[in-house]
């Protein structure tokens, strides 16, 4: 009973719902009133600027942008004939590298006969003195190699070409 005396006397002290909400329902009001009125006016002058720019506004306004970089883009451009042309002489180029790279490669020498004289360290040989001064010798042909000397035990090799030939 005491709880129930304690919550009518707070209740009395707060007043009615209609009194504490008045106040900003005055505010509100007087709030949207004046949203309504300045409203309108910015609404007037916004129709009025735009009014003033409407004849200037074209749809054509938004294609300079693209005819412009069109035309740029038009310019830059090759004709596909003219690339193809330049793609043509880039690979005869290229050829014609790779043919010069084939004739001065030693490989191209082992092909017509000749062979490559090594020492034991892998340096090039060049003079029947020299080879007499070295232990072992290795002589590369165009189709494998073959060791000569005191190291001579090893089998010579067959080339890669040599083996495809047997797998099959």
């Amino acid at each position: 009973e005491q709880a129930m005396m304690g919550l009518r006397s707070a209740s009395r002290g707060l007043g009615s719902p209609e009194s504490v909400l008045a106040p900003s329902e005055q505010r509100f009001d007087r709030a949207a009133s004046l949203f309504a009125a300045h409203g309108q006016t910015m609404l007037g002058k916004r129709e009025l600027a735009l009014g003033r720019l409407a004849p200037r506004l074209q749809p054509a306004l938004l294609f300079r942008p693209v005819e412009k970089q069109e035309h740029r883009l038009g310019r830059a451009a090759m004709p596909l004939s003219l690339m193809r042309s330049r793609l043509d002489a880039q690979a005869q180029a290229l050829s014609q590298a790779g043919r010069l790279l084939d004739s001065v490669s030693y490989r191209g020498v082992l092909e017509r006969g000749f062979a490559l004289v090594t020492g034991a360290d892998g340096g090039v040989v060049k003079t029947a003195v020299a080879a007499k001064a070295e232990a072992s010798l290795t002589l590369t042909f165009s189709d494998g190699f073959m060791v000569t000397g005191a190291a001579s035990t090893r089998k010579p090799t067959k080339s890669k070409k040599e083996e495809q030939r047997d797998l099959f």
